[in-house]
């Protein structure tokens, strides 16, 4: 189970609301978010890195975009830049997927997502109470 503070979930989505809330060792509120929901993203890119810089802010504006909306909790580039990687929580994989294809980077066909679904109990740091 990965345990999300509540202060991390801004704006958070809607299917979030169904979880209940606990307070942590620590005293903060948490939301337990399903294991089979949690995964990393490894984004391989298609087409030289010109291409993909081209793109580069779209994709941006799409990963803060889900992230407002509680989707996406983390992402950086590969070093070197052969591609990226993202840590997601949604409430099952067609939903990832859906969000993967909308992504500018595949919709213009740079780069491609290795979807990497984990069991999130061994989860430590800020995302575990």
């Amino acid at each position: 189970m990965l345990h999300l503070p509540l202060e991390t979930l801004h704006n958070q989505p809607a299917w979030l609301d169904v979880l209940p809330v606990f307070s942590g060792r620590d005293g903060r509120a948490f939301r337990p978010i399903p294991a089979a929901s949690c995964a990393f993203l490894l984004v391989h890119y298609t087409a030289p890195l010109a291409a993909v810089d081209a793109i580069r802010p779209a994709h941006i504006e799409h990963l803060e975009h889900y992230a407002r909306e509680g989707v996406f909790h983390a992402w950086a580039r590969r070093d070197p830049p052969t591609g990226g990687v993202l840590v997601a929580a949604v409430p099952d994989r067609a939903t990832l997927e859906s969000i993967i294809a909308e992504d500018p980077y595949v919709r213009a066909g740079v780069a491609q997502a290795e979807i990497v679904a984990f069991n999130a109990t061994n989860v430590r740091g800020a995302l575990r109470s």
